[in-house]
Order: structure tokens, then C-alpha cells, then sequence
């Protein structure tokens, strides 16, 4: 009994040496220089004109992150810069416990809610 007790402890401990390692694997995929390659706005067209849409778009079109292999995010947006902690739980990517992308096809997407409604942005990883 003892022996069967051993060697389920053995395979558990070896299932869950390969979940940490995966899951470290699929941070480390993240790590690097992303930029946006999409962005939409959708904005209501009753208080945003399609000029101020337009320039919104351009400007989120700068947008950049940065991950570095310890776990810290630098979020550069309309000039403004922002540096975190980040952790990647599942598909979506937290900096200070709080959900910022989804993890989808190789790229990063973040979605914000706005008073004048939702912008959209994809970014893509820099080789």
C-alpha cells in the first residue's frame, strides 16, 4: 500500500513539475517588444465626429509594450508611460492583479471602455 501511495505521489509530482514549466514557457513566449497593428475605435457617432475617431485611431496606433523576462511590463501610450508587474493566468495577461489583454493567435489585445465608447487594440510581437 505504501509503495502504490509512493508512486502516485511520484506521478502527481511529475504532472504538476510539467503544468509550472508550461506555464512558465507561455510567459516566456510574451517576453519582448509589441506593437499595435490594429486599432478600433467604436465610438457613438452622436458625440464622437468621425475626424476625432480618425485621430484616436492614429494615436493608439504608437501604442507599444514591452516584457522583460523578469515579469516586467512597460505600456507606452500617447506618450504616456506605464510600468508594472505582469502575470499571464490562462489567455489573459494581469499587470497588478488586474486583467489589461487577452492572449489570442500569437497576438496581444486590449479592449477600454470609454465614456464615448470602446477602443480596440492588437498588437503583435517584434521579431
Amino acid at each position: 500500500m505504501k509503495t502504490e501511495n509512493g508512486k502516485w505521489r511520484a506521478i502527481i509530482g511529475v504532472l504538476l513539475f510539467f503544468g509550472v514549466v508550461s506555464c512558465g514557457h507561455q510567459q516566456d513566449s510574451l517576453v519582448g517588444h509589441w506593437t499595435a497593428e490594429k486599432v478600433n475605435v467604436d465610438f457613438d457617432e452622436n458625440i464622437a465626429t468621425p475626424e476625432m475617431v480618425r485621430q484616436l485611431g492614429e494615436l493608439d496606433k504608437n501604442n507599444s509594450i514591452d516584457i522583460t523576462s523578469d515579469s516586467l511590463l512597460v505600456w507606452v501610450s500617447n506618450g504616456d508611460t506605464l510600468t508594472s508587474r505582469c502575470s499571464l493566468r490562462g489567455q489573459t495577461l494581469f499587470i497588478d492583479g488586474k486583467p489589461f489583454a487577452q492572449c489570442s493567435e500569437g497576438r496581444l489585445i486590449t479592449e477600454e471602455t470609454t465614456p464615448l465608447g470602446k477602443v480596440t487594440v492588437q498588437y503583435t510581437h517584434q521579431k
